[in-house]
């Protein structure tokens, strides 16, 4: 692939897209498909698959700790290139991947609250910098449901199955 090239740059019409439009739908790209794993384990969770390295609930809420703790990781990206950081917005960015190790030692049921809370609050937060103008707009959109399908996928842990 060639440098700038994005993996949905295939055609001639997509590569001649703005830089900054490619990146956009790269980001989208990736966003959608970190959300493959939650679906897949949600709907190994509900259908009581048997996986050979762990049980689907298990993976799901690790997954799920992974990406809140990336979630994060976004604002210190962000402070790491502000001309202006500040010292709020670093210590802001650790929480989630504290809360996310946190749901990795406790039942299920405490870890999914963990997770589902953690996702949400950080939804909030990203809300509130999206309105200040701080982030770009399309975020707005693709955080939304991003953080939507990840707590439902994370919820068909509390279900009576």
């Amino acid at each position: 692939m060639a440098e700038g090239e994005t993996p949905l740059a295939h055609n001639d019409e997509a590569t001649s897209l703005p830089a900054a439009d490619r990146a956009i739908l790269t980001a989208r790209f990736l966003g959608f498909g970190g959300l493959v794993p939650f679906l897949f384990l949600a709907a190994a969770t509900v259908m009581d698959l048997r996986l050979p390295f762990a049980p689907a609930p298990a993976l799901l809420i690790g997954y799920g700790a992974i990406i809140l703790s990336f979630v994060g990781a976004l604002h210190w990206g962000a402070q790491l290139t502000n001309s202006t950081p500040r010292s709020a917005r670093f210590i802001w960015s650790i929480l989630p991947a504290l809360l996310g190790w946190v749901a990795l030692m406790v039942p299920a049921t405490s870890a999914v609250i963990c997770l589902i809370t953690g996702l949400m609050l950080c939804w909030i937060y990203d809300m509130r910098i999206m309105k200040a103008g701080e982030w770009p707009h399309y975020m707005r959109s693709l955080r939304t449901i991003l953080t939507a399908i990840a707590c439902l996928s994370l919820s068909v842990i509390l279900w009576p199955l």
